[in-house]
């Protein structure tokens, strides 16, 4: 019974994710970014976009007789998101890790986003940006998970040392007067 309610919950986060998140994440990026992103690409010379994918759009840069620079679109809220939730559950980490998690995709979506627009329409700084941001930002998702397990391991350790303390039971005993 011990390990039903965890395997039970990550079950049900498993495919809430892969029912509704996914959908929702591969409709935003076909319907919405991608065609803006092939049209604004599509006004700057020497640049367009090789591939596509609910999790990644690459865009090639081509100035002159130069080799061409790729760039990574990293899409948030996939599996650099899903791994670390399950992983607050398996070791029972407080909801607060889940919503900040949640947040920071949100924040990480909207920057990409924006440095993706941004340097397609204007400078290559920021497709370089967007690009370092896709590498090394989103998987940090998984050094938040290490920030719980050192937390929740933090709590469990004080937890147990309360009740092994003899001390406690002692001045409680000792507080209340006796027959």
């Amino acid at each position: 019974m011990l390990l039903a309610k965890p395997l039970i919950l990550v079950a049900t986060l498993a495919g809430i994710y892969l029912l509704v998140v996914r959908p929702i994440r591969g409709v935003i990026v076909r319907d919405m970014i991608y065609p803006e992103a092939l049209a604004a690409a599509s006004h700057k010379a020497g640049t367009k976009l090789i591939d596509y994918s609910p999790q990644r759009i690459d865009v090639e840069v081509k100035l002159g007789q130069a080799t061409p620079r790729h760039f990574n679109y990293g899409v948030a809220f996939g599996a650099y998101y899903i791994i670390p939730i399950i992983f607050f559950v398996i070791i029972d980490a407080d909801r607060g890790w889940t919503i900040f998690t949640t947040l920071f995709h949100c924040v990480f979506f909207l920057v990409e986003t924006g440095f993706l627009f941004m340097g397609l329409l204007g400078s290559q700084v920021f497709l370089q940006g967007m690009d370092l941001l896709s590498y090394f930002l989103l998987p940090a998702s998984f050094g938040i998970v290490a920030l719980a397990w050192f937390e929740t391991r933090e709590k469990r350790k004080a937890n147990s040392s309360v009740g092994q303390n003899p001390a406690f039971g002692e001045s409680d005993r000792q507080a209340k007067p006796g027959p």
